[in-house]
């Protein structure tokens, strides 16, 4: 391998740094918590829509074309969260090179008195992560209440056309 190929921003040290310990955490939540949960939500779908249909067809037919809209809320707000997550991702990993390398010059760094240059710099490279994580924070809150608002409307007219069929 070249020695140039980590003279590029997204091969440094920090930015490698960065990557591996997002990927990290990415790779445990897929095989062990998201591979679990998809197999017991769709196991409790089969199940619930046999017994639903079973028990009043009538009602099954309207809330199975109404729980779609919750289904596509919450695809809608992880494509907006999954944005936010590279943006800031992408932001870290420039901070983090920004960090790491004068900690490895440290002696350069202190014998030209650059402590608070470089310190200036890190915390203005943290800036854009900060309010990426803001907006993430507001997004996630306004899309967390469509959904609920959206679920319990669900639930409403269920129970309302429930009471009216049986």
């Amino acid at each position: 391998m070249d020695i140039d190929w980590f003279d590029e921003l997204e091969h440094s040290s920090g930015a490698i740094g960065a990557r591996l310990s997002a990927d990290a955490a990415s790779v445990r939540s897929l095989v062990g918590d998201s591979l679990a949960m998809l197999v017991e939500s769709i196991a409790i779908v089969i199940a619930g829509l046999g017994i639903a249909f079973q028990a009043n067809w009538k009602l099954s037919l309207i809330i199975l074309v109404l729980i779609p809209l919750i289904g596509l809320n919450g695809w809608a707000q992880m494509k907006f969260l999954k944005g936010f997550s590279s943006y800031a991702k992408k932001k870290y990993e420039e901070a983090s090179q920004v960090a790491n390398d004068p900690v490895g010059d440290i002696r350069t760094v202190a014998s030209f008195g650059a402590e608070e240059k470089v310190m200036k710099l890190y915390e203005s490279k943290c800036e854009g992560p900060e309010k990426a994580g803001v907006r993430k924070g507001i997004v996630s809150g306004i899309g967390f209440g469509i959904t609920n608002f959206l679920m319990f409307s669900v639930y409403a007219l269920s129970f309302y056309i429930g009471g009216r069929l049986v």
